[in-house]
């Protein structure tokens, strides 16, 4: 008996080892526990292992998800009234209405360079971080809104005589905007997407249980 189980611990120390190397190698994605059947003692309790943690470059290659439209697109709505979204957008469009009332204030000059003039790098990140999937499509419809409230200010400048600005210059600066903010929308979300699950994969807490709280015993 003692022999038998010498060989079992054996084959699952082997197939524990070819696991560890399949995740170094980027062959095993997501949480897949490695199995493990040793028992403690004589008893014929298993104990569950926690998932091995992935290498740098594993989890490098595995934290990169491509874009799949068709599958995302049916997700949109409820998307859009995550606050992922939305708080995003309304520090946008909240600093835009500051920006025009009160100009020149070096707060609301903070705000402005921070959240609206493209592209809006804080405000990408933050919904690309927290966005459930699909951040690419987000990231797109922020650019698309960071172009309008950038265009409307500078019109709303020129008219209101707070930017001595010519058509010509009003008109590269929109589309200067508009060449920049969705493309940066779109990239700069799906980085932060893909940062979110590489801090995940590469957690040395990932996968391990909390430790159950020991009871306080009453006292005599």
């Amino acid at each position: 008996m003692a022999r038998a189980k010498r060989t079992t611990a054996r084959a699952d120390a082997r197939r524990r080892f070819r696991i560890a190397q399949q995740m170094e190698d980027g062959e095993l994605e997501g949480d897949a526990p490695v199995p493990n059947t040793l028992s403690s003692g004589g008893g014929s309790a298993k104990t569950a292992v926690a998932p091995a943690r992935p290498g740098f470059t594993a989890a490098f290659r595995t934290a990169y998800h491509s874009a799949n439209v068709r599958e995302d697109l049916p997700y949109l709505p409820s998307l859009l009234t995550h606050w992922s979204f939305w708080v995003p957008l309304l520090l946008m469009i909240g600093s835009g209405i500051a920006a025009a009332v009160a100009p020149g204030q070096p707060v609301v000059l903070f705000l402005y360079q921070t959240f609206v003039y493209p592209p809006a790098l804080i405000v990408l990140f933050i919904c690309g971080f927290f966005a459930k999937r699909a951040s690419y499509m987000l990231g797109a419809i922020l650019g698309v809104v960071n172009v309008i409230v950038y265009g409307i200010l500078l019109v709303y400048a020129k008219q209101a005589g707070l930017a001595e600005l010519t058509n010509e210059q009003l008109q590269a600066a929109f589309l200067n905007g508009l060449v920049f903010s969705p493309p940066s929308g779109v990239l700069f979300c799906s980085l932060a997407a893909w940062y979110k699950r590489f801090l995940s994969l590469t957690n040395p807490n990932r996968g391990r249980r909390p430790q159950p709280k020991a009871k306080a015993r009453p006292g005599r």
